[in-house]
């Protein structure tokens, strides 16, 4: 018998569009001799549909609920039932653990991380917080929470100097990302991402390095790292509309690392899963300089998207992303810990 498997897409946060690429492809590589597919649609408002295929395209609102049966999506005729849910959402309202505890609520299966572990790779300070107390070398940083930009940038500078990026402490895809040059673009920067992406700002040293390095981490009972996504940003900021625009000037690339800086990539990413407790699927992020090995960040739910890395660094490390995702749901079906 086929199982439902939700795939929960959109989203409110500013990478909805992205979710819904992503989506698109999950539901393409599914196996449909094994599964149906259950698309549900987060609206940029937060409401959820469940979306019926057809001559035409039908929304039904919906939200995630749990009877004596078993968890599943609210209908006006009942609680349509789920096996397995993916939440294929990405940054803010997505990774953060909002959803995923909303999910666990109903008691609906998930392919996702843990509320804990998604909220605190979603934070960056949190995350980094972590990755120092692991001995795990990072760049420089410092968190400012004041409004105050005057007083937020003679924080910064009593740690770091000039050039330094900063960074909103909880969206991805280098949304809230800025690289500033001297005092005015940090009081103009800070200005800016506190008023668009809240008052919990990262100053981060900038990392001179050779390139920036991918890890695929894939988790089917089986455990696997992939440290050979590679990018050359050459000092330019890997932006948003880098990452995800079919005419950036970037180049993403799967590419062999030495094996020092392969087995430095590898050791750290283990270390953060044990520690934050990571499971299925993820991304860990680095600066690499000759052999030095710098944490980044990490994404518990990386782009699925026709330009993302991490499908393919799962083809070339382990599998064609069809049979990866059909082991991943057999997997996380069969994990008796999974709520």
């Amino acid at each position: 018998m086929k199982k439902t498997i939700a795939i929960i897409y959109g989203g409110e946060g500013l990478e909805h569009h992205i979710s819904v690429k992503s989506a698109l492809n999950i539901i393409n590589a599914l196996d449909k001799n094994l599964y149906t597919p259950l698309p549900i649609y987060i609206d940029h408002d937060g409401n959820w549909f469940i979306v019926e295929s057809g001559k035409e395209r039908r929304l039904t609102q919906t939200y995630p609920a749990f009877s004596d049966g078993g968890g599943g999506f609210q209908t006006p005729s009942g609680i349509l039932k789920c096996d397995l849910a993916i939440i294929a959402l990405h940054g803010d309202y997505g990774e953060d653990g909002i959803i995923q505890g909303a999910i666990q609520a109903a008691k609906i299966k998930s392919l996702s991380q843990t509320v804990l572990a998604s909220a605190l790779t979603n934070d960056k300070a949190a995350c980094k917080a972590v990755a120092d107390s692991l001995g795990i070398p990072s760049a420089k940083w410092v968190l400012l929470t004041d409004g105050n930009s005057q007083l937020a940038k003679s924080n910064a500078e009593e740690v770091l100097k000039y050039p330094m990026f900063l960074k909103s402490t909880s969206l991805g895809s280098s949304f809230g990302v800025c690289k500033v040059e001297n005092k005015r673009d940090f009081l103009e920067a800070h200005d800016k991402i506190r008023k668009s992406c809240g008052p919990r700002i990262i100053a981060e040293e900038y990392v001179r390095c050779d390139f920036e390095l991918e890890c695929a981490y894939l988790d089917f009972g089986e455990e696997y790292y992939i440290p050979n996504g590679v990018v050359h940003a050459n000092g330019r900021v890997y932006s948003f509309e880098e990452k995800y625009s079919e005419k950036s000037s970037f180049s993403p690339e799967i590419s062999a690392v030495s094996d020092a800086v392969r087995e430095k990539a590898v050791t750290y990413s283990k270390k953060l899963c044990r520690a934050i407790g990571i499971k299925y699927i993820s991304r860990f992020d680095f600066f690499v300089s000759g052999e030095r090995v710098i944490f980044n960040e990490i994404n518990t739910f990386p782009g699925m998207t026709d330009t993302s890395l991490y499908p393919r660094l799962l083809e070339y490390g382990v599998a064609p992303f069809g049979e990866c995702l059909t082991r991943l749901i057999e997997y996380a079906l069969s994990d008796a810990r999974n709520i």
